[in-house]
């Protein structure tokens, strides 16, 4: 009599794969009772992975991996299918289906592996991680975790949230698996609370991370030593932070606020295991927060003229305010509008039901995993050179280079480019939130409240106040329009030195071009700067300590400076900058210091402006020789070379292709309808090359309103969520700020 093992592999396999996937949603059904139907057909399935790479390819997203970190084999397939399994088991025992709405840990999972695994699901995701993740009811989950778990440990702060990876993860993964009919259908009481948690993230920047390294930078990384603090009776957790050697002592920790390297996590990735940084608590907080905020449109004054035409017939038409048309717009700029071509809080795409060969929307999202795997370190220089090669550039050097361990070794470019080419070109709209100024300040005063403070507060010298709310903060919001433009700089260009009253210095010593790798003579260092920097005592006495020797050269008074500030307070631009358009309109000339410098207009397609620095010259290229050197050097190390490398900074995948771009700038202004309603502004900023990181100056035109700088990052590539704050105040101290969020408008037929 035939049996099962008469049957080729390929069928018991398939036999295999419609046992575990009755159908494409909900977990993979297990096969231990195909598995004990004959001990054969279990050593084969236990020693096959053939059956594991057709069930986990048919139920979840995979493309992004291999695009982003390393090719995938049916072994690491078999490994993750296995714990995204778990995974979605431990949320399926956990989302409340019984009434118990406790959230605990097992003995076998921990919370925090589980909010890992989910929130790489989601930045995977191609269309099928979402909809594992829906069948077991990971929203319903997530939400529960944040409203129950989200001030854990908060006791020890002085009631204050902490801002650590649990947190973040939740926190992001609630926005990701947010969609407009859930946000709908939350009651106001829900919404309302969900607000009320997260408002400390969303509203406090002297306390919360806004950056991946604070905004007063523009060239990373680091050239100077980074340092602890010891001042351990405000109860703020610094095993979070760390310091720079200007950054200042406040109740809630030092200022700026810099990530500690600290944060690095190891986390096991489709069996392979990869460093990478918690993502930021507080960006993912502003999601949630004008998500909601939004669902309610501003209230219409009918007593306003209908239009700027009546306006004008009235003897308005010189007054700078809206009509009942501007608050219409406006409230069209709520979630994308109802046809998602308008701005406000976009939220995240839903996938089409199609294969990872034909939906490839985590694209989007591939900006943010090299964020978490490349910016982890403000001082790190082990994962990429970019600014260094580019300035090496400039100056005619050689791109060998001895290391802060004395080691000679060639600059490389990083694994991928932070921001996107193109994205900012456009129209943005959006809002931002204003807490009285008195109001934010004040929670930089210890003791404030001793007479009303919480028993959870624990003698905190700035417990979370009591009451803390929007009503406490005073916070209002304003519309927000932004018509920009960007401008690149090409290999070969002259680039504009950054605000800061010297040139930043650099963290290497040139190497002798002619020197093969190998050990450097320790007398060799002989000329590294020797500096007058604060003794030993003197940092103990401001609570700070040295670390160890790391090899590092010191610089000298005035370069710490010119590394601290370089020029925030002006989008990272001299003072003197000003920005006229070329006569042939495909650029722009920047004057700034006595000298000129020319970008062109970046419009997606290979410039005709046959200039040096104005188009890309791929046969004098820099970065283009530098990269097809790094890709040999890849291939003949072999695709497992990185792969076997549990400490390896970089991924085993191809550097994107070179586009010559060694510096982006972004100019714009007000349309004029909407500089009529909300007063008219220009723009100028620049792009952060290390993380991605977005300045930009908004300058009055009546100059009585004052100037503000807006930070931040393009999430999924839609949103510009970030803080602003006022330029007039010293960048290394707090100031007043607050958040906001703009999205771009789509124009014309498109």
């Amino acid at each position: 009599m035939p049996s099962l093992l008469s049957l080729p592999v390929e069928t018991i396999d398939l036999i295999a794969f419609y046992v575990a996937c009755p159908t494409r949603d909900g977990l993979p059904i297990s096969l231990l009772p195909f598995i004990l139907t004959c001990r054969d057909i279990g050593l084969y399935l236990h020693e096959s992975n053939a059956v594991f790479r057709q069930i986990f390819t048919f139920k979840f997203s995979y493309g992004a991996v291999s695009r982003r970190a390393f090719e995938l084999t049916s072994q690491d397939l078999k490994h993750q299918l296995c714990w995204y399994r778990k995974t979605l088991q431990f949320i399926l025992e956990r989302r409340g289906l019984d009434g118990e709405r406790t959230l605990r840990n097992t003995y076998d999972v921990d919370v925090s592996d589980v909010l890992w695994a989910v929130y790489f699901m989601c930045l995977d995701d191609d269309g099928y991680n979402l909809r594992q993740l829906t069948a077991v009811g990971a929203y319903e989950w997530i939400h529960d975790f944040v409203t129950l778990r989200l001030y854990d440990g908060a006791s020890e702060t002085g009631g204050w949230p902490l801002d650590n990876c649990v947190n973040a993860l939740a926190l992001w993964i609630f926005w990701r698996l947010s969609t407009k009919v859930r946000l709908l259908s939350e009651t106001d009481e829900t919404s309302e609370r969900i607000i009320q948690l997260i408002l400390p993230f969303v509203t406090v920047p002297f306390r919360y991370a806004s950056a991946f390294a604070p905004p007063n930078h523009f060239v990373l990384p680091l050239q100077s030593n980074a340092y602890a603090f010891s001042n351990l009776s405000s109860r703020i957790p610094f095993r979070t932070r760390t310091a720079h050697f200007l950054s200042v002592p406040t109740p809630h920790g030092p200022y700026p606020v810099y990530r500690s390297p600290s944060r690095v996590w190891s986390q096991v990735h489709f069996s392979r295991r990869i460093s990478l940084t918690c993502p930021l608590v507080t960006t993912a907080a502003k999601l949630l927060f004008f998500s909601r905020r939004e669902l309610y449109p501003y209230g219409m004054n009918y007593s306003l003229p209908r239009n700027r035409s009546e306006a004008i017939a009235r003897g308005l038409g010189g007054h700078i305010g809206p009509t009942q048309e501007d608050i219409h717009e406006m409230n069209l700029h709520r979630l994308g509008g109802p046809d998602g071509k308008h701005g406000g809080t976009k939220l995240p795409a839903v996938a089409p039901d199609s294969s990872d060969g034909v939906s490839d929307i985590s694209r989007a999202y591939d900006s943010e995993w090299y964020r978490l795997r490349l910016c982890t370190n403000a001082w790190a220089d082990d994962l990429g050179d970019d600014d260094e090669i580019w300035r090496r550039a400039q100056l005619g050097k050689g791109m060998r280079v001895k290391t802060a361990d004395h080691e000679v070794r060639e600059l490389r470019f990083r694994q991928a480019e932070m921001f996107v080419l193109g994205s900012l070109t456009g129209l943005w709209a959006g809002r931002m939130a204003i807490p009285g100024e008195h109001q934010l300040l004040q929670l930089l005063i210890p003791n404030q409240n001793n007479g009303q403070q919480n028993p959870t507060q624990n003698d905190n010298s700035v417990p979370l106040p009591q009451g803390f709310s929007e009503d406490y903060l005073g916070l209002t919001s304003a519309p927000v329009y932004m018509r920009l433009r960007e401008h690149v700089s090409y290999a070969g260009g002259d680039i504009i030195p950054t605000g800061a009253k010297g040139p930043v210095p650099s963290r290497y010593e040139d190497a002798e071009e002619e020197e093969e790798e190998e050990d450097v003579d320790e007398d060799d260092v002989d000329s590294l700067r020797d500096v007058d920097m604060a003794s030993e005592s003197e940092l103990e006495d401001d609570d700070m300590s040295l670390p160890e020797d790391d090899g590092r050269p010191e610089i000298d008074q005035q370069h710490l400076l010119d590394e601290f500030d370089q020029g925030m307070r002006n989008a990272y631009f001299p003072q003197d900058v000003g920005f006229q358009e070329t006569i042939d309109g495909h650029g722009i000339k920047v004057t700034a210091r006595g000298q000129e410098y020319v970008y062109e207009n970046w419009n997606g397609s290979e410039s005709k402006t046959k200039i040096k620095g104005r188009f890309h010259d791929r046969e004098t290229c820099v970065g283009c020789a530098m990269r097809k050197k790094q890709e040999r050097k890849r291939r003949d190390a072999g695709p497992d070379a990185v792969a076997n490398d549990e400490d390896a900074p970089l991924d085993s995948v191809p550097l994107p292709p070179c586009t010559g771009v060694q510096d982006v700038i972004i100019t714009g202004k007000t349309d004029d309808r909407h500089g009529q309603a909300w007063n008219h502004y220009t723009y100028y900023g620049r792009v952060r090359r290390w993380d991605g990181m977005i300045g930009i100056l908004r300058i009055a035109r009546d100059r009585r309103l004052g100037n503000l700088f807006f930070f931040g990052y393009l999430v999924d590539g839609k949103n510009f969520v970030g803080n602003w704050r006022i330029t007039h105040e010293d960048p290394g101290m707090p100031a007043w700020a607050g958040p906001f969020i703009l999205s771009k408008v789509t124009e014309g037929n498109t």
